[in-house]
């Protein structure tokens, strides 16, 4: 994981300079070492997912089968729906995994500028506001965890 965060880095160092206009370090950071452990943590789970998923689908097919063989190819029917469902749904819920992490990044990079201004947060008094900032970014956040009926309500 570490290499992985290295090469990005090592990549967006190298982007002209003009991408860094009104980017936040901390954001960017915290967005390069969020999507890198997602990756590797995807890559290793999915890895030996899908050969016990392989030899599960194998070993439940020829069961099934041998109980009842009209079931089973009735069900496996059933395959193309889901394969259409997911291609249907891929994308929306993308989007929306894509959403949730942009806000999530938001929510923690304003966090990081609240203890990286703590003494100009002290000094100036402004606790209340800074509270206010967090509790906006937070709720951005949240309203995306939340079903679109449910986050109407609120």
């Amino acid at each position: 994981m570490t290499d992985l965060n290295f090469y990005v880095l090592d990549h967006v160092t190298k982007l002209p300079i003009l991408y860094f206009k009104g980017v936040d370090s901390a954001y960017l950071n915290q967005r390069i070492n969020s999507d890198s452990n997602t990756v590797v943590s995807f890559v290793l789970a999915n890895m030996l997912d899908i050969l016990t998923n392989a030899l599960t689908i194998i070993f439940l097919a020829y069961i099934s089968m041998r109980i009842n063989a009209k079931l089973t190819l009735e069900l496996m029917a059933l395959i193309p729906l889901y394969i259409f469902l997911y291609f249907v749904f891929r994308k929306p819920l993308y989007i929306r995994g894509y959403e949730l992490k942009e806000k999530q990044n938001e929510f923690f990079s304003k966090m990081n500028d609240n203890l990286q201004n703590v003494k100009v947060i002290k000094l100036n008094a402004t606790f209340k506001e800074e509270r206010e900032r967090l509790n906006s970014a937070f709720e951005k956040m949240f309203k995306l965890t939340l079903p679109p009926i449910t986050a109407k309500l609120l």
